[in-house]
C-alpha cells in the first residue's frame, strides 16, 4: 500500500490530537478513519486491522511499510511509557518540518528536470519521426551527401541517446544494489558522506533525527544506553547506525557520554557539548539543545545544495542542447544550402 508523505502527516496529526484528548489507540484509529477520506482512511482500515488481530500499536506502525523508521521506534517508546501523545505531537512538528522542506526542494527543481526530461523528449522525437523525413525531403530535392549527413545526425542522436540510457541504467542499478544488499546500501550511505555539499546536508539529517528521538527517549524516562540503541535503529543512513551501535557499546561500558561519541561521523564539538551536559546534570536539554542547532544546520545545508542543484541541471540541460545544435542544425543548414 503506498501513501504518500501528505497522508502520513495528516495521520499523525490526527492522531496527536485524539491521543491528547485521552482516547484510547484503538477510539482514535476509528475517528481518525470516519475524519479521514481515501488514502487516510485506508491506512486507518489497515492499522485498526492489525490491532483487532492481537498486534500492539507501535508492532503494526513499524511492520506497516508506509512510516520512516524513526516513526516507528518512537511510537514503541510512546506506548511503552504511556506517552503516545506527546510522541505523536512531537512526530507530527517533526514531519511538517521535513515534508516543507520537500516542498522547497521539489519547487526549486522542477524547472531544472522539466527542462532535461524535454530535451531527452526531443531526441527521441528527432530519432523517431523527424529524422527519416528529412532524408525522404532531402534526397528528394537532390541534396548532395543528404544519406551521409543525415546518417550522421543519426549517429549523433543515438550516442546521446545511449548515453542517457546508461546514466537511467546506472542510477536502477544503484537503486537496486541500495534496496536489496545490506552491503551496497552500507557502502552507498557512507559514500554519500563523503560527498561535497550532499555530504555535509545528510550529516546534519541524520543527526538532527538521532538527537530528536534521544530526546523524546529522555522525556519518556528511558536510560541512555537503552535510548541509543532505539534512536541509532531509527536512523536511515546505515554508517550512522554503525556509529551509533559502537557509542552503544562503549556507554555500555561504562564510558562517558562525552568519550563515547568521540566517533569520526560526529563532529567533535557534539561530544564536548555532550560532556557539559553530563557535568551539569542537563542531559536531556542537551538533546534538545544539539537537536535545534542541527535542525538549522540542515535546513541551511538544504539551502545551499539547492542553490547549488538548480545551476548544475540547467547546465546539464544547456549541454544536451548545445549538443543538438552542433549535431543536428548545423547541419540542417549545410543541407538546406546543399539543396539550394
Amino acid at each position: 500500500m503506498r501513501v504518500k508523505a501528505g497522508a502520513v502527516l495528516q495521520f499523525t496529526g490526527l492522531m496527536a490530537k485524539l491521543l491528547e484528548s485521552g482516547t484510547t489507540a484503538d477510539r482514535a484509529l476509528r475517528l481518525c478513519r470516519d475524519m479521514g477520506k481515501g488514502t487516510l482512511r485506508g491506512l486507518c482500515d489497515r492499522i485498526h486491522g492489525e490491532l483487532r488481530r492481537g498486534r500492539s500499536f507501535a508492532e503494526t506502525l513499524k511492520d506497516c511499510g508506509v512510516f520512516p523508521p524513526l516513526y516507528g521506534a518512537l511510537a514503541e517508546i510512546g506506548e511503552a511509557t504511556g506517552t503516545s501523545a506527546a510522541v505523536f505531537r512531537h512526530l507530527a512538528v517533526y514531519l511538517g518540518r521535513k515534508q516543507k522542506g520537500r516542498h522547497k526542494i521539489q519547487g526549486a527543481l522542477a524547472y531544472p528536470a522539466f527542462v532535461l526530461f524535454a530535451a531527452a523528449s526531443l531526441c527521441a522525437a528527432l530519432f523517431v519521426f523527424v529524422l527519416p523525413r528529412m532524408k525522404e525531403i532531402f534526397t528528394a530535392f537532390g541534396a548532395g551527401r543528404a544519406e551521409e549527413s543525415v546518417g550522421g545526425m543519426y549517429r549523433s542522436v543515438m550516442i546521446l541517446a545511449l548515453v542517457l540510457a546508461a546514466l537511467v541504467f546506472l542510477a536502477a542499478g544503484i537503486f537496486c544494489l541500495y534496496r536489496f544488499s545490506e552491503s551496497a546500501a552500507y557502502f552507498f550511505d557512507r559514500l554519500i558522506l563523503r560527498l561535497p555539499f550532499a555530504g555535509a546536508f545528510v550529516t546534519a539529517v541524520n543527526i538532527r533525527d538521532f538527537f530528536f528521538a534521544m530526546e523524546l527517549c529522555a522525556q519518556s524516562g528511558m536510560n541512555v544506553k537503552e535510548a541509543l540503541g532505539v534512536s541509532g535503529a531509527a536512523l536511515g543512513n546505515r554508517a550512522y547506525r554503525a556509529e551509533i551501535l559502537e557509542t552503544e557499546a562503549a556507554v555500555g561500558r561504562g564510558e562517558s557520554i562525552a568519550a563515547a561519541f568521540d566517533k569520526p561521523l560526529f563532529p567533535s564539538y557534539v561530544g564536548a557539548w555532550l560532556g557539559v551536559g553530563e557535568s551539569t546534570g542537563e542531559v536531556e536539554t542537551t538533546f534538545s539543545r544539539i537537536r535545534e542547532f542541527f535542525e538549522d544546520e540542515a535546513e541551511r545545508r538544504r539551502e545551499t545544495l539547492m542553490g547549488l542543484a538548480e545551476p548544475v541541471l540547467i547546465l546539464a540541460a544547456g549541454i544536451i542542447i548545445l549538443v543538438l545544435v552542433i549535431n543536428l542544425v548545423i547541419p540542417l543548414y549545410e543541407l538546406y544550402g546543399g539543396a539550394l
